[in-house]
């Protein structure tokens, strides 16, 4: 009777044990989870900016390409007028064709 009883009370100690470390697997589980959610979530969020900075310097380098075509285009015409008023003043011109 002494060894039923003792053995009923090493199987409760297993029990509690087997529960115990169900528990902690439990709870590991769900640390992990929140440790690779907030990490991902930070290289996520990362790789987000990422396209937006990329997407903002692309279009900030297309407005430029814009802005320097416009002034080498006004440039260009203003020394072809300059050009063309020292021609005039030594008597001389352009011919155009106008078609």
């Amino acid at each position: 009777m002494n060894q039923i009883q003792r053995n009923i009370k090493v199987n409760n100690k297993f029990m509690d044990a087997e529960k115990y470390d169900q528990n902690l697997k439990a709870i590991s589980r769900n640390t992990w989870w929140h440790e690779s959610k907030s990490k991902y979530d930070k290289v996520n969020e990362l790789k987000y900016m990422n396209k937006v900075y990329s997407k903002e310097v692309s279009n900030a380098y297309e407005e430029l390409k814009t802005r320097r075509n416009t002034m080498l285009k006004d440039l260009y015409e203003k020394e072809a007028k300059q050009w063309e008023e020292e021609l005039r003043r030594n008597g001389l011109a352009i011919y155009k064709n106008k078609l």
